[in-house]
């Protein structure tokens, strides 16, 4: 070498170590993520009505942020899984693409949209760690300009996994941000399917065959509805709600208490599949809460929500 001219050599592995000091995260998470395509995009088809192609999944490292994936407010849904937290992060323009999409009668459609991509997830991370597992619940989004996108407490091992989804005409991105806790999560329980170098008790993975409908010919009502009376539907009590911020979410720790929006003594609401049916009171049944009904929603206010 002449001077402070580099040599050719020296030039390469340079650059070959800056390389490989900006090398891409490879946890679990994405591994498994990529190994569950086909039912992602099989889940996500049948929830659009529309054949939906997945691509351009890839990861990026905590140290690009928020900011260097947006360039708009987003949306952040956070869910639990396991008891463990995951980030889902949408672009504004990218939800009003997903409205244009969905059915009308969809009033929370992006919601409903974002609760099939993590039951999905889910699914996909039972099938691959060999054990089932569930989704504890997905949280009301919570909007996020992006000039205070920098104020996330984001650590050096997380990472963003993202994924192109496509469908006709129109295109979006999901972001999933992994956390260290998260990707310990699957680490956890990944490594006694894989110690012996083969995944043991793998879930099948079964398409699903519907058989042709035909309408009921018959004229007396009252048997219609007993066609549908066995219906399992989801009864869910809500004791209140309340508005935090995405970086109070991801400090909540253990003995952490959250102030509802209820005093205490105020009926309780209560939800069949997500639709207001009814108000009570919380009573203790066996060493289990229960409902005493104190209002009914009328016939028509009902029908009207499910509309």
């Amino acid at each position: 070498m002449n001077g402070s001219v580099l040599s050719q050599e020296e030039i390469n592995a340079l650059l070959q170590a800056s390389q490989s000091s900006e090398k891409q995260p490879d946890g679990e998470t994405i591994r498994t993520i990529k190994n569950g395509l086909p039912v992602i995009k099989r889940s996500l088809s049948t929830f659009l009505s529309k054949t939906v192609e997945v691509q351009g999944i890839h990861t990026e490292p905590s140290s690009v942020g928020i900011a260097g994936l947006f360039s708009d407010s987003i949306y952040v849904y956070p869910a639990s899984i396991g008891g463990v937290r995951l980030f889902t992060l949408i672009a504004e323009k990218d939800c009003e693409t997903l409205k244009k999409a969905l059915p009308r009668q969809l009033i929370r459609g992006v919601n409903m949209f974002i609760n099939e991509w993590y039951q999905t997830i889910v699914s996909v991370i039972s099938q691959e760690l060999g054990s089932p597992h569930q989704l504890d619940k997905v949280y009301a989004p919570v909007k996020l300009a992006l000039q205070n996108a920098s104020s996330l407490p984001l650590q050096k091992e997380d990472y963003f996994v993202k994924t192109s989804i496509t469908w006709e005409n129109a295109s979006i991105d999901l972001v999933l941000l992994v956390q260290q806790q998260f990707e310990k999560f699957m680490l956890d329980n990944g490594v006694k399917v894989k110690r012996s170098g083969v995944r043991l008790n793998r879930l099948p993975i079964r398409d699903i065959r519907f058989q042709d409908l035909e309408p009921v010919k018959s004229n007396d009502a009252e048997q219609s509805v007993s066609l549908i009376s066995d219906v399992e539907l989801t009864c869910l009590a809500e004791l209140g709600s309340c508005v935090m911020t995405l970086g109070e979410i991801m400090d909540l720790k253990t003995d952490s208490i959250i102030k509802l929006n209820k005093t205490a003594g105020e009926p309780a609401d209560i939800y069949i599949n997500g639709n207001p049916i009814a108000k009570g009171e919380v009573l203790v049944l066996d060493n289990n809460f229960g409902i005493r009904i104190l209002e009914v929603v009328p016939v028509k206010t009902l029908m009207d929500n499910l509309a």
